[in-house]
């Protein structure tokens, strides 16, 4: 048994912070989706590179199974948001993305470029 000598209480914590993060009516997938991300998260944290990439081979960055910045809200997500770019999370409350989303991307490689030139002096 790998929970012999843990303090239920902590177990009790532990379980409440999982179900705020996933949900009350997540998945068996949510919480594998859950674990693959604390596990890759903690192996990014370590110096070795083998675990890392094992442990970060199953998390989705990138495309429709992606992590929402609303959790559990698929529906919230403008459709002009698939998944492709680096830090697409679904959010744009604006739909400044709309009309060119490439265009955008760029403009922000662009002037976080100019910003890292600015506080170097």
């Amino acid at each position: 048994n790998q929970l012999k000598g843990v303090n239920p209480a902590t177990l009790a914590k532990v379980g409440k912070a999982v179900t705020q993060l996933v949900g009350p009516n997540a998945s068996p997938a949510q919480y594998k989706q859950l674990a693959n991300e604390v596990a890759c998260a903690t192996a990014i944290q370590g110096k070795n590179n083998f675990l890392r990439d094992a442990a970060c081979a199953n998390v989705e960055w990138y495309g429709p199974n992606r992590q929402n910045w609303y959790p559990g809200g698929k529906d919230v997500v403008p459709p002009h948001l698939k998944g492709e770019l680096p830090g697409d999370f679904g959010f744009d409350p604006w739909n400044l993305g709309e009309d060119d989303l490439q265009e955008r991307a760029n403009e922000e490689l662009y002037h976080g470029r100019w910003a890292m030139l600015g506080a170097a002096g």
